[in-house]
């Protein structure tokens, strides 16, 4: 019987967490697609001048290093 139990609860909570997922996923969504959505606070809202890329990221040539 303890085995039942506890099949059943880890099918529901794993029910649980897809369904929290897809719904985080659509309200993404909804924000990505909406114009009038708020910007994120994280975001900026102007580059940064002082930003200087680091050339072993950005140098083409090293992109596919072994």
């Amino acid at each position: 019987m303890d085995m039942g139990l506890i099949v059943i609860l880890s099918l529901f909570t794993f029910g649980a967490v897809i369904l929290i997922a897809l719904r985080s996923k659509s309200m993404t969504e909804e924000k990505l697609h909406d114009p009038n959505s708020k910007q994120s606070s994280l975001a900026r809202s102007r580059p940064d001048p002082k930003f200087k890329p680091d050339r072993r990221v950005t140098n083409p040539e090293n992109v596919a290093r072994n």
